[in-house]
């Protein structure tokens, strides 16, 4: 992950879902002076975080309704989203472009883009993230961002089994 981090210049994480959350199970700080710190240990609302949306967009509605039962969702930002309805609404884009994207719905100032890690092992979901101050992370990065992203998650993928 140190040199996914360092070819994007941004904070790269690895989540996991844990219900309706997202845990950040590993991180890499990028080397620029200015840069998202590392949310290592955290616990968050995972409708708030690209990298949450990118592994709830792989849940079936069932387990989603499960998951998050009420229509009204918890806010971190006023960018969050903040209706279970919109939030379906965005995982069928998440799923047809095969990322997600955070602008300042966690945290003010901060863009994120996620993709899912694949793995084999039932009811494990997992997520590679870059994070950035959001002027350095913008809509026309995007794509390119989530591929370098793939290929990691994918070779991390790998090695998982």
């Amino acid at each position: 992950m140190r040199g996914l981090s360092e070819s994007l210049r941004e904070t790269v994480h690895v989540g996991m879902l844990d219900g309706a959350a997202v845990r950040f199970v590993a991180a890499v700080e990028g080397p620029s002076a200015v840069r998202v710190a590392s949310r290592l240990g955290r616990i968050m609302p995972a409708h708030c975080t690209s990298t949450g949306k990118v592994m709830l967009a792989q849940l079936p509605l069932p387990e989603l309704h499960q998951l998050l039962p009420d229509e009204n969702l918890e806010r971190i930002t006023d960018k969050s989203v903040g209706s279970r309805t919109k939030l379906e609404a965005e995982l069928a884009r998440i799923r047809e472009q095969g990322y997600a994207v955070n602008r300042e719905e966690s945290e003010d100032g901060v863009a994120s883009v996620a993709v899912q890690i694949p793995t084999r092992a039932p009811g494990l979901r997992l997520a590679l993230n870059a994070a950035a101050p959001q002027h350095r992370l913008t809509r026309s990065q995007y794509a390119s961002v989530a591929a370098a992203l793939t290929q990691a998650a994918n070779e991390i993928g790998d090695q998982l089994g």
